[in-house]
């Protein structure tokens, strides 16, 4: 693409630890100088919309030529009308429950395999699998000394898996006009939720990092954790045993739909070379680039 556009493209990889990523946005939105295109996460596209120019004008074929993207992505890259973002695949992320084949037999009664085969699920398993549900498995692992490794700390993991719970019962914190809307039946019916739900964790949670659960889950400790396949994979270079019994499948249903954690690419205002930039923030969207890429 460089070839073809006769520019020189330069790719800095910055690291999440430490935030650097978000310091590095937050400094060069004040110097309003600095990369021409940045990916970010989640929420940072309203917190920096300042800084960034429209980009209908690369979302708005994608969607035409792809179909319309998420309501996850749209209510974060979508601003006061207009594209501030383009959305992603790459480093978007879905944290479903991956759990131990053996130990939801033994102790939960349920053959995950057979309620998400590599196939058609079966309807009457997945059907009552439910957040409620979820609750029963996490008492009956916990009785039996395999609790589920769920962060209640406030890692980026604890924030996306309770994130996803929070959506699945409809309760928001803030709406889309800004509004504190924290006070409803929604967020009473979660957080209720949740009293019960940590009755049957271990006390380590409320310090859990991004690594914990995935350690939790790979020393065969835990029965459950949510996380993407990165812990699998991990698993079976360093616990082939316990990763012959690991399976990944969908998020419990609840009262509402559950929830991705999407990322965005965005072009910097004031910034030159407009015309390339926005084709280089529209590659990464493209199936020909990504095969993978969901809307």
């Amino acid at each position: 693409m460089a070839a073809k556009e006769k520019v020189e493209i330069t790719v800095d990889l910055i690291t999440s630890n430490g935030d650097k990523d978000l310091l590095t946005l937050m400094a060069e939105g004040q110097a309003r100088a600095g990369h021409d295109i940045m990916g970010l996460r989640t929420w940072y596209v309203s917190a920096q919309a300042d800084n960034f120019e429209p980009v209908d004008d690369v979302v708005l074929p994608l969607i035409e030529k792809y179909g319309k993207t998420t309501q996850t992505c749209e209510y974060l890259g979508k601003i006061n009308g207009h594209w501030m973002g383009v959305p992603t695949a790459y480093g978007s992320t879905s944290l479903p429950p991956c759990a131990r084949i053996d130990l939801f037999k033994q102790f939960v009664g349920l053959d995950v395999q057979k309620m998400y085969p590599v196939g058609p699920p079966d309807k009457e398993l997945t059907d009552a699998w439910t957040w409620e549900y979820f609750l029963t498995a996490a008492e009956k692992c916990f009785k039996g000394g395999y609790p589920f490794g769920l962060p209640m700390s406030t890692c980026t993991d604890a924030i996306n898996n309770n994130g996803a719970v929070f959506t699945a019962y409809g309760a928001q914190m803030v709406d889309v006009e800004g509004n504190i809307t924290v006070k409803s039946d929604a967020t009473r019916q979660v957080l209720e939720w949740f009293q019960r739900l940590v009755r049957f964790l271990p006390d380590s949670v409320w310090a859990y990092d991004n690594a914990s659960n995935n350690k939790a889950l790979i020393s065969g400790q835990a029965a459950l954790i949510q996380n993407p396949p990165s812990a699998y994979a991990v698993a079976k270079r360093d616990a082939p045993d316990i990763a012959k019994q690991l399976w990944t499948f969908h998020s419990p249903k609840g009262p509402r739909a559950g929830s991705t954690r999407p990322a965005i690419i965005i072009g910097r205002s004031g910034t030159s070379r407009r015309t390339n930039r926005r084709q280089r923030a529209c590659w990464p969207s493209c199936r020909r680039a990504n095969p993978r890429t969901s809307w």
